[in-house]
């Protein structure tokens, strides 16, 4: 019974690793705008939705920011979002 029941475990065990890990974004970054030489994108990770600033050279400004967060680092680029 010790067996069968270790056995059975170990079945069950074996098959944790079916989990998906997220590291990258689930969807590609889409551009929203470009002020000057930065650039606004968006996209989603986890059903949330995130924006990252980057400079027009590539160089990563912020990323992984919510609407708040953009609004208090990045304003001029928020407004331009809401009008």
């Amino acid at each position: 019974m010790i067996t069968v029941m270790s056995l059975a475990g170990i079945s069950l065990a074996g098959n944790c690793n079916d989990h998906q890990q997220v590291t990258m974004a689930d969807s590609k970054p889409v551009l929203l705008l470009q002020i000057g030489d930065m650039k606004l994108m968006k996209y989603t990770n986890g059903g949330m939705v995130l924006y990252s600033v980057k400079k027009y050279s590539g160089e990563t400004v912020a990323e992984d920011l919510d609407r708040e967060q953009l609004a208090a680092r990045f304003p001029e680029m928020a407004q331009n979002l809401e009008g």
